[in-house]
């Protein structure tokens, strides 16, 4: 065709450019195969990393911890502080109750004294009904007592209540203490019996703390963890066997003494007491 006329002429092939979106190659993301040098991490670094990342994590929860563990080992020392002084304030109360005890002991056998004082001229007359009308027929008849009279007793009376069955308990009181410690010395040599046969038992009147006292010494001398008791001028004395001393005895702590004495020089087994 002419130029000039008709369509133009095509332009010559070109090679296509492919657009972004119609792109068919992945991307290139800059990763490749080959480790890069800032990633090459050796295991030492990487155990201080995570060691770093633990303290991170538990450093607050040891502080706490410690801190815990501070204010637990001050309520433990205040408490024993405190344990230590009530103990110091126990240590003086019991002193103070062990003193309390030994002055009331002390004053306890201090008034028994006084009270066994009061019966020095006294004595205690077991099993008679009408001895308080014979004293003097009796001192003069069965004990051969010439000088002791009505005159020398003061009075007499009967312990406890009536109960029908047994003689009261009669106490006499002489004027002196010579006339009692001859009428008393007198009965214990001379078995007196009265005018139906039976025997008149005459005693030193004791108090309720030496009558007991006594009365735990005879037990043992006829348990045979003993050798004798006796009474005189109201002092309980004991032997522990036939050839020993006189020993006497005024509580039972005294009374166990002798008796653990008695008990480690023989073969006597041990005794308990009521008291």
């Amino acid at each position: 065709m002419p130029k000039g006329k008709g369509a133009a002429a095509k332009p010559k092939d070109q090679p296509k450019r492919s657009s972004p979106e119609h792109s068919t190659e992945a991307p290139k993301t800059g990763h490749t195969n080959e480790p890069s040098g800032e990633h090459n991490i050796s295991m030492s670094e990487l155990l201080d990393i995570i060691e770093t990342k633990a303290k991170e994590m538990f450093e607050g929860e040891i502080e706490k911890l410690i801190s815990e563990v501070k204010s637990l080992n001050e309520q433990v020392e205040e408490l024993s502080r405190d344990r230590d002084a009530q103990k110091t304030q126990n240590d003086k109360l019991w002193f103070e109750i062990n003193k309390r005890a030994q002055e009331n002991q002390e004053l306890k056998m201090k008034l028994d004294a006084f009270e066994q004082d009061t019966k020095s001229n006294n004595v205690r007359v077991d099993g008679d009904k009408d001895i308080k009308t014979n004293i003097e027929t009796m001192a003069n008849e069965n004990l051969n007592i010439e000088d002791i009279d009505d005159s020398d007793v003061v009075c007499t009376w009967r312990l406890g209540r009536d109960s029908g069955k047994k003689p009261r308990d009669l106490i006499i009181t002489f004027s002196t203490r010579e006339k009692r410690d001859e009428f008393y010395m007198q009965c214990k040599k001379t078995k007196v019996k009265l005018e139906d046969g039976s025997p008149l038992y005459v005693n030193e009147d004791l108090t309720t703390l030496r009558s007991k006292l006594f009365y735990d010494a005879r037990r043992l001398v006829k348990a045979a963890k003993l050798h004798s008791a006796w009474t005189w001028w109201g002092n309980i004395m004991v032997k522990t066997t036939d050839d020993s001393k006189p020993r006497p005895i005024y509580n039972h702590d005294d009374l166990r003494s002798l008796l653990y004495e008695a008990i480690r020089s023989s073969d006597n087994s041990e005794f308990d007491f009521d008291d």
